[in-house]
């Protein structure tokens, strides 16, 4: 798992320090390890006993920070198979946004994704002014264009730009199968948003 500062003391928000409790120092750890995106989406995280062990408490103190992060959903126990990363939530409200499957799944519809298309080529002054990146800079770019449906209806049309000098990795993906809003999701740490 790795060395863990110790750290006895917190700064309020007047300026006072106070004391945090071991409780609090594990779920900040904890919580700091997934939303960082140090332990990823699927990690499966340490044992009640082998974070006991490292923390120098009891299973009760960490079983009650466990059920802390499952409440926040952070992270979901398995029966017999252990307690794993959940997507953080960060992403979670992303997906609300972005994800029709989801969308359809509460309304208990079908989803049907759509691949329309895609092209490489040299990013337009439109790329640039979207990736916000300079447009006398020679970068390529992925477009590709799809439909999302749910139920008998088209639920959105989405034209998606991704810079493939910061996400390469994007030229293997099979996006005729593969939605590019997921991939994005469940493949890049997501700190913040802007629409």
């Amino acid at each position: 798992m790795g060395k863990l500062e110790n750290t006895s003391t917190r700064r309020a928000k007047n300026g006072a320090v106070r004391r945090v409790t071991l409780h609090e120092k594990i779920q900040t750890d904890l919580e700091t390890r997934i939303l960082s995106g140090q332990w990823h989406t699927g990690y499966r995280i340490p044992t009640e006993k082998e974070l006991s062990e490292h923390y120098a408490c009891s299973r009760i103190t960490v079983s009650k920070v466990l059920m802390l992060l499952a409440q926040k959903g952070l992270i979901e126990t398995r029966k017999r198979a252990g307690s794993f990363v959940r997507r953080p939530i960060a992403h979670s409200i992303i997906l609300q946004i972005l994800d029709p499957a989801s969308v359809a799944e509460q309304a208990g519809l079908n989803y049907r994704y759509e691949f329309l298309g895609q092209v490489e080529r040299t990013a337009a002054d439109t790329d640039c002014a979207q990736l916000r990146t300079q447009a006398d800079d020679q970068h390529d770019v992925l477009a590709i264009r799809c439909r999302h449906h749910i139920g008998d209806r088209i639920y959105c049309y989405e034209e998606r730009i991704i810079n493939l000098n910061l996400l390469p990795e994007a030229r293997s993906v099979d996006f005729e199968t593969t939605p590019p809003g997921d991939w994005l999701i469940d493949y890049l740490p997501c700190a913040r948003a802007t629409w």
